[in-house]
This record gives structure tokens, sequence and C-alpha cells, in this order.
């Protein structure tokens, strides 16, 4: 079995009764699929060496790729925890909110509000809103070390979207 694999399992292992069914390459540079069961959340984890671990979040992703994908078991394993436990309050497992993503980091709101200029009541509103402005979503990924992409879909087509970067258009303007 693949080391990342086995780390992922223990991960697991170790917090929660979980049950696997792995699925192992004939190839040894092929995808591993493990399908994961944990309090009746049911999820598909993709492993390959040069992507890391792919989860699958939606329920109707069959003949998709995983909609999250973390370059190590720990964060992945923190992540499954994080569905299982969504899993075991309402029977649903969601995309990763700003929230979780803070938790997953090991951010606090405080060093947060620090990193952002701002108080850690702004972060919480931040995390909470239903109506978030690009500019403050960009500042806030930026602050944790990570950037926005954004997608569109369509019924044809599906592209990248490029949003204003506050900070660049300050630096054009100076």
């Amino acid at each position: 079995m693949s080391e990342p694999i086995h780390e992922l399992i223990e991960a697991l292992q170790s917090e929660v009764s979980v049950s696997f069914d792995i699925d192992e390459p004939s190839n040894p540079d092929g995808e591993w699929w493990l399908d994961i069961e944990i309090d009746g959340m049911r999820s598909n984890v993709l492993w390959q060496s040069a992507l890391g671990f792919g989860l699958f979040i939606d329920t109707n992703s069959y003949g998709r790729r995983p909609q999250e994908i973390y370059r190590n078991s720990a964060e992945a394993s923190a992540r499954i925890l994080q569905l299982a436990a969504q899993w075991r309050k309402n029977a649903q497992i969601h995309p990763l909110g700003l929230r979780e993503l803070r938790h997953l980091l090991g951010e606090t709101q405080s060093h947060l509000a620090d990193s952002l200029g701002t108080d850690q009541a702004r972060v919480s509103r931040l995390e909470k809103g239903a109506d978030i402005k690009v500019s403050a979503l960009i500042n806030y990924l930026r602050a944790m070390g990570g950037r926005l992409e954004l997608r569109a879909h369509f019924p044809t087509f599906e592209a990248p979207i490029e949003p204003v970067d506050p900070v660049a258009v300050k630096q054009r303007l100076n």
C-alpha cells in the first residue's frame, strides 16, 4: 500500500470508526480510489502521487474530477473529519466554507484579524456573511497564504474568471 494512503487511513482510524474499500491501480503511477464511510457519511477519495488527495464532496460527481484537492494526508484526513462532523449534524456534507478553511489551516480569528489589519469581530462577520465582496475574500485568503480562483459554468462551456485584485489596482494607480 502507498505510504500516503496508509497515513490517511491511520489518521482517520485514530479519530473515528471508519470503513474503507480500496481500489489499487495496476500501474504504480495510477489512481488509487478509496470509498470511505464514517457514521453513514460516504465519500470518495482519489489519490495520485502527482496530484495528492482528491475529495469528492458533491454526491453527483460521477465522471468528474474531485472538488477539493489536498497535497498531504494530514490536511485530507482533517477535511474528511470535518465532513463527517457536518454529516452527524444534518446528514449532509457541504463545500468548504471560510470558517472550515480557517480551522483546516490552524488559524484563529484573532491571528487572521491581525494579518488583515482589522478586528476579530470583522473576521467573524466575514465568515458568516452571505454576500461577501470579492475583494474581501481575496484579502482573507491572501492573509492565510492562499489565492482566489473563480470559475464560471455554462451549459456549453466553463472558464476561469479573473477577479480584479484590489492590491494590484492600488499599485498600478500609485
